[in-house]
């Protein structure tokens, strides 16, 4: 027991490394990241928990259900507001999903093996330990997490026929929705198809299941309620965002073509694992393992489903992918452990105790350094340019120098900076903003965009004080 429980809490030790090193290195990033840490930032301010505030006004852009801001909440009441407080519940929810999967493992299977090997892959995914994943303040790390829940809990429902299930397939699917909306949804038609193939829909229209619905819809119905009463012309705005203006609508320019995900996920996302995943659909199927044909079966019909979803849908991006990451684990790691199990079945891992490990380590090693790389130096890509002024803003919040007096001439999209400069500006610097047309003598102002140097630099008489690749600060004369 003590070595069970001491290499549990070793496997947690080693996907818990990716997950929270350096987490708080780079600065708030668009999109979603610095609109959450503002809508946190004023909640905190405010004390109004049910509407979302934006620049002192509702937020009717991003007009999710606050659960993720609610838990960013409570870190900056525990931590102050910094980058650390808002990304922490999204690193947590990747130590959870974690657990979960080791949960289920031993549950299900009666070994924790098939959940370590899921933890491993899981934490060496690219586009998992990633922006806009578990490690920054977003909504699809906590999102994948009860996502994961639900999904487990329906199929431990539908294979024991056990109640007990329902309660957190139901605290998943409340939980989802108050994350993310009507995302978390588009598993379900794959669960109830696994229900139909599987000969066991009387399942769901038992009493327990049906009050569960209920439940559920009423936990999560009642905030867009509360919200629509406190903000009138919230419920119109969740279905120009999310509903079905971002299904039939490629918003805000971000529509591509049928093979956007499985580019992303062989290129970026998913690269060393996408391509055991049809190898392990297949044994999963032809095992001769009646618990892994069926998790797999059930695996495979819901990842399916969504994915279909997703791609279909107008509107792609590609953190859409995310809670299809812990599912997509369990099929690789089923595949592993079938490999593992087998010279173990002809007694050679029993009479070579070492060459286990040696065939873990050759499959994980690599993976798992590129990750620890990655994390342990985060950095900006090199198609990210609109950080620069960012760092400088995040120096500045940590006081690492001072940007007192200062202006920001910047014609893109400056949410990411708006972030740091209400917090600056509540502790007395001051920064402004201004269209480098309408700049003053005597103004220093900071500039990251190529169009706006060459702007200033031609109406404007100015000397440089700094000049660099990334930015340049000029005094107007």
């Amino acid at each position: 027991m003590f070595i069970k429980v001491t290499g549990l809490i070793l496997l947690l030790v080693i996907a818990g490394i990716p997950l929270f090193m350096h987490l708080d290195s780079l600065p708030f990033r668009l999109w979603d990241e610095s609109r959450l840490a503002s809508n946190a930032y004023e909640m905190n301010r405010n004390g109004n928990l049910i509407v979302t505030y934006y620049d002192g006004r509702p937020d009717m852009w991003n007009t999710k259900p606050p659960l993720v801001i609610w838990m960013q909440l409570f870190f900056i009441k525990l931590l102050g507001f910094n980058e650390l407080a808002v990304r922490l519940p999204s690193a947590i929810a990747g130590l959870l999903t974690c657990m979960v999967l080791l949960f289920f493992s031993q549950k299900f299977f009666k070994t924790y093996l098939i959940g370590a090997f899921a933890c491993i892959v899981l934490v060496t995914t690219n586009g998992y330990v990633d922006i806009h994943a578990i490690r920054t303040g977003d909504y699809d790390g906590p999102l994948a997490l009860f996502t994961t829940v639900l999904g487990l809990s329906a199929f431990m429902y539908a294979e024991s026929e056990n109640k007990q299930w329902l309660y957190p397939l139901f605290a998943g699917i409340a939980m989802s929705v108050l994350t993310k909306s009507i995302q978390p949804l588009l598993f379900m038609p794959g669960i109830v198809l696994y229900f139909f193939l599987r000969k066991k829909l009387k399942l769901l229209f038992t009493k327990p299941f049906i009050i569960g619905c209920f439940f559920a819809a009423a936990i999560a119905g009642a905030y867009y309620i509360l919200r629509e009463v406190l903000n009138e012309g919230y419920l119109l705005a969740v279905w120009n965002n999310e509903l079905g203006g971002r299904y039939f609508n490629g918003l805000e320019e971000n529509d591509a073509g049928p093979l956007y995900y499985i580019s992303r996920m062989s290129g970026y996302l998913f690269p060393y694992w996408i391509w055991l995943l049809p190898i392990s659909i297949v044994t999963g199927i032809l095992s001769g393992n009646e618990k892994i044909k069926n998790l797999t079966v059930f695996n495979f019909i819901v990842t399916s489903t969504y994915f279909i979803f997703i791609t279909v849908s107008k509107t792609k991006l590609y953190w859409y992918s995310v809670p299809l990451f812990p599912l997509f684990s369990l099929h690789i790691a089923m595949l592993l452990y079938q490999v593992y199990t087998f010279p173990k079945r002809i007694n050679f891992f029993n009479r070579y105790p070492f060459a286990a490990i040696i065939v873990v380590s050759v499959i994980f090693i690599y993976p798992y350094q590129k990750i620890l790389r990655k994390v342990y130096h985060p950095q900006e890509y090199s198609w990210d340019n609109m950080y620069p002024i960012s760092q400088l803003l995040q120096n500045a919040f940590h006081n690492k120098m001072s940007m007192n007096n200062t202006v920001i001439a910047y014609k893109d999209y400056d949410q990411h900076f708006k972030v740091y400069t209400d917090a600056l500006h509540d502790r007395g610097e001051i920064i402004n903003y201004k269209q480098p047309e309408k700049l003053s003598a005597g103004d220093t102002v900071i500039a990251s965009e190529k169009e706006v140097y060459q702007l200033i630099e031609s109406r404007y008489k100015v000397d440089i004080l700094k000049d660099d690749r990334e930015i340049k600060i000029y005094v107007i004369k």
